[in-house]
């Protein structure tokens, strides 16, 4: 069982202890305490042994009692002695939890152990990073069952019934919320449902629950930073602006060579990074170690933060990919740069149904003539695809259809329109050679948008005054 910290290991461990038990299998736990030697936890699983075999097993008992503790001379011997006493006193079961806690040679040591026992004898380990241990080998071979974050998470309707615990009369909508929020963590559910009994405006808490919660706060720097040294803590401040990254991007946000073995290793060790094997190969933090790594970077370096933003937005815009590119320009407090990606793409992006990250974009620019006309012209766009009459008699003149379409608007679509009801200047000619049409890469119009109607925006878009020509 492998997951980061408070996804319910310990918990799920105890759930399937009593479940053995209740079948007459006999069950030893260990609990791997920090720093510990390997001694220490060879002496600790032949302690919990010899007690539960006490009362069953007194001869299973006094063999383990008289079993010395592995040494370089005697592993073998070892090795061979304890599965033959678990072979006698099968069915039995050892957990050992906190797995990652033990040194190598004593994991080492410990699945030769697993190796060589029968099948009466199981093993139950629960820990928060993968040993080094031939797990392909051990599934190929039946002899594993792995069971990791992704199966442990809440859905909506745990997340619903963990956070009614706490605080009843919880609106459907705010356990929704929660739930992405949280990506069904257990714990950040159990914490969010704590902190909801006492706040009076549910919707308010769960906007700051990740970067103004307390608990939440303290808990993810206990549990994930408290190992992490600074040079990999300001890493993961330095590569957590994007929602996703690729191991090119983290090495522009950080100038580390070593960027993409750095998160791979925090993939495998933390349920809190996510791999995806697409290609390009990519990588994504949880959302509230995100939340609280952006709050955190903004508090720590603000300079820092903004610059690692415009890195991002350009690195996104180079590539095409213009709604996370306006999101980190956004952030980056560099309004050339977030007003150049309007004007040159905001109409594209409200053409393929991204208002909503042209309208945050729009909102983040400061307030100024130049704002003010570029939001009414991609406003006025938005108005015409959307069908919404109001929007349109507050858009530029020149992008509003004839009288006679507009009272046809009132509860049609876009695609109702008829090039008839523009403005003649682009209906009956082709554009002219020097201004040529859009490059073939815009998407293509939304489904509430005919391509004639698409046609007849764009064109309109293209002569409203202060409008760029794209390339």
């Amino acid at each position: 069982m492998s997951a980061g910290a408070g996804w319910g290991k310990s918990t799920l461990l105890v759930q399937r202890t009593e479940d053995l038990e209740s079948d007459g299998v006999q069950v030893a736990w260990v609990t791997v305490p920090a720093h510990a030697s390997a001694q220490s936890v060879w002496s600790s699983v032949l302690v919990a042994l010899q007690e539960r075999f006490a009362g069953s097993f007194p001869e299973a008992a006094a063999a383990l009692g008289d079993l010395a503790l592995p040494s370089a001379r005697s592993t073998d011997e070892f090795v061979s002695a304890l599965a033959g006493v678990l072979a006698g006193a099968a069915p039995i079961a050892l957990v050992v939890d906190e797995l990652q806690h033990a040194p190598a040679d004593a994991v080492a040591l410990l699945f030769r152990v697993v190796e060589e026992v029968g099948p009466e004898t199981r093993f139950l380990f629960g820990t928060r990073w993968d040993p080094n241990v031939p797990l392909g080998r051990w599934q190929a071979q039946g002899m594993l069952h792995q069971v990791r974050g992704a199966d442990l998470a809440f859905d909506e309707q745990e997340t619903a019934a963990v956070l009614a615990l706490h605080a009843a009369g919880i609106d459907d909508d705010v356990a929704v919320e929660v739930h992405r929020l949280t990506e069904g963590w257990p714990v950040a559910v159990a914490l969010a449902g704590s902190a909801l009994e006492h706040h009076t405006d549910p919707h308010l808490f769960v906007k700051e629950f990740a970067t103004d919660t307390r608990p939440m706060a303290d808990y993810l720097v206990t549990e994930l930073f408290g190992d992490l040294g600074d040079e990999l803590a300001q890493y993961l401040l330095d590569v957590c602006a994007p929602d996703e990254v690729t191991v090119d991007l983290a090495l522009a946000l950080t100038g580390r060579a070593d960027g993409g073995a750095v998160l791979a290793r925090w993939a495998t060790t933390s349920a809190m990074v996510a791999r995806y094997d697409h290609e390009p190969v990519t990588y994504r933090l949880h959302s509230l170690l995100r939340a609280y790594l952006r709050a955190e970077a903004r508090r720590r370096d603000l300079p820092r933060w903004r610059r690692s933003n415009r890195i991002a937005a350009q690195w996104f815009a180079d590539r095409g990919s213009l709604t996370p590119s306006l999101a980190a320009a956004g952030e980056s407090h560099d309004w050339m740069l977030l007003t150049d990606l309007l004007e040159r793409h905001g109409l594209e992006l409200v053409m393929g149904g991204e208002i909503d990250a042209v309208r945050g974009a729009l909102a983040a620019l400061p307030h100024n003539d130049d704002a003010t006309r570029l939001a009414s012209r991609l406003e006025g766009v938005a108005a015409m695809l959307g069908g919404d009459l109001p929007g349109l008699r507050r858009s530029p003149p020149r992008l509003r259809p004839r009288t006679r379409g507009l009272r046809r608007l009132d509860g049609r679509s876009c695609s109702t329109w008829r090039a008839r009801d523009w403005p003649v200047v682009d209906r009956h000619r082709s554009a002219p050679a020097s201004r040529p049409r859009t490059h073939p890469a815009s998407p293509t119009p939304t489904s509430r948008c005919s391509p004639t109607c698409a046609r007849v925006v764009e064109a309109r878009a293209r002569r409203l005054p202060g409008s760029r020509e794209r390339p």
